[in-house]
């Protein structure tokens, strides 16, 4: 059931919590069943939190550019990388990131693929240096003629030619920045 298709917060969270307490049965039997300790999968609350920092951040910018992570869930949802690997690829703009008013980092949710980032985002973002990081991200979810009204996302996602859509952006935050 999609979350449009739920009628309030808490319904919600009874559907999200129905759907792990059957999945981590699962695995939990399969560990132990594989003569794993349950002390091996750590305290629950710890894995309880590593679990939420998969949850996207709320943003006044959903109707945008979509939800974000905070830091820690990008860096989980990349895999466990480190803070500094990530500040790594904030600074080769191999990551959509973006720095918020009150100085923190958000990556928007829809640069995101299996485990990392999805093929040719980085190539878009770094297409579009130079123009405010906001714009740049508006940009890459803003409907495009060029791309038969697909967004520059959409387009990469369903695994279009990459250079379609870096030569758009390119020409694009050339307007931008005259």
């Amino acid at each position: 059931m999609s979350p449009r298709a739920t009628a309030t917060p808490e319904r919600f969270v009874q559907q999200v919590t129905a759907a792990i307490e059957r999945e981590l049965e699962v695995v939990v039997r399969e560990h132990v069943s594989a003569r794993g300790s349950l002390d091996q999968l750590g305290d629950p609350r710890a894995l309880a939190r590593r679990m939420l920092a998969l949850v996207p951040e709320a943003s006044a910018w959903n109707d945008v550019l979509g939800p974000f992570y905070a830091t820690r869930g990008a860096t989980t949802v990349l895999g466990g990388i480190t803070r500094q690997a990530l500040a790594e690829r904030r600074a080769r703009r191999t990551v959509v990131a973006l720095r918020t008013a009150d100085d923190e980092w958000v990556y928007p949710l829809f640069q995101f693929g299996d485990r990392e980032v999805l093929p040719g985002v980085a190539d878009a973002w770094q297409a579009l240096d130079g123009i405010d990081d906001w714009t740049a991200a508006a940009l890459l979810v803003a409907p495009q003629r060029a791309l038969d009204g697909a967004t520059a996302i959409g387009w990469l996602a369903a695994g279009r030619p990459v250079d379609t859509v870096v030569s758009l952006l390119r020409s694009a935050a050339a307007r931008l920045t005259r």
